[in-house]
């Protein structure tokens, strides 16, 4: 399956990343738009991301954010 290929650099807060995390976040948010039905997938492309101190918080072109884990799921 595909996902919706973003550039990284244009998700604000991305910059702010630590690299593990900005590796996570690419890992975790191609899996986690594969997901979603091909109709929803531009919906939940992320627009700003933050590191907290055990996840990522993602929040998404929809509205709805989510925490993404070092073990590669979210919530």
């Amino acid at each position: 399956m595909s996902y919706v290929d973003i550039n990284f650099d244009e998700v604000k807060g991305y910059d702010k990343l630590s690299e593990s995390a900005k590796k996570l976040f690419g890992e975790v948010y191609k899996r986690h738009n594969t997901w979603h039905e091909l109709a929803c997938r531009e919906d939940w492309v992320p627009v700003q991301v933050q590191e907290c101190k055990h996840h990522l918080k993602v929040i998404f072109k929809n509205g709805e954010w989510l925490h993404y884990l070092p073990n590669g799921t979210w919530f």
